[in-house]
């Protein structure tokens, strides 16, 4: 959280107003699928907690459960009235990212349905960490290297879904500032620090997504739940995987 607050700063330069919530690593994609309600919160492997224990975070206290999340997420929406939302792309390797993109998408969807006033409707722009295949170039190599004169592509087999995508060149001194962020992650930097430079790069990508791609995501949360049940009722779950 310290180096969170400290990257913020260096890109910010004092501007950036950073609320950090405090779900246990590795709970989101359970609080989405097998975790919904307060009676029933996920225990962390790592922590021991099924709430947050975080002094630092903002929702200290808080059960680990999907609809405490979800409501956190539509409070800050409520609060700020966002016109641009960057989250991860549900197509993420990685289950708390996704797990995290579709809360995204289930928050914007509830804040707009509470909010149906006309307004401008924010811009959603999906981002990608982790894919397969060594996406990106250099991502596992062992040893960090400077990218910084090539742009950062999305990978070629990431399904388009119907969206469309684009592309931010960015400047030198942007550039610079994105290193500079990323160094504060120093505990990260000395396990991955490899991955993280593979994303110092001239450009930065998204897929743009509309809110009314959102319309439909409860019932596809519908869905992934049932899933996860008989998955999770097969003789090999994943727990014994």
């Amino acid at each position: 959280m310290e180096e969170s607050r400290r990257a913020a700063e260096v890109l910010g330069k004092g501007f950036v107003h950073l609320d950090l919530l405090g779900f246990s690593d590795g709970s989101i994609y359970s609080a989405l699928v097998s975790h919904w309600r307060r009676n029933n919160p996920m225990r962390s492997e790592f922590t021991g907690f099924d709430h947050v224990p975080y002094r630092e975070a903002k929702d200290r206290g808080f059960a680990q459960d999907g609809q405490d999340l979800l409501n956190e997420l539509v409070a800050i929406l409520q609060d700020t009235k966002p016109t641009i939302i960057a989250f991860p792309d549900v197509m993420e390797n990685d289950s708390d990212h996704a797990g995290l993109g579709m809360f995204t998408l289930l928050a914007v969807h509830k804040w707009l349905l509470q909010n149906p006033v006309h307004r401008a409707q924010p811009k959603l722009l999906a981002y990608l960490i982790h894919w397969q295949h060594g996406w990106p170039t250099g991502s596992n190599w062992g040893m960090p290297q400077d990218w910084s004169d090539q742009p950062l592509l999305l990978p070629a087999d990431l399904p388009l879904r119907g969206h469309s995508r684009a592309c931010v060149n960015l400047s030198s001194v942007q550039i610079n500032l994105k290193r500079a962020a990323l160094a504060e992650y120093k505990t990260q930097q000395r396990i991955m620090g490899d991955f993280l430079s593979a994303f110092v790069r001239s450009s930065e990508c998204f897929t743009l997504l509309k809110p009314e791609d959102g319309n439909r995501i409860e019932q596809v949360l519908a869905h992934w739940r049932q899933v996860r049940k008989t998955f999770d009722n097969h003789p090999l779950s994943r727990r014994k995987i």
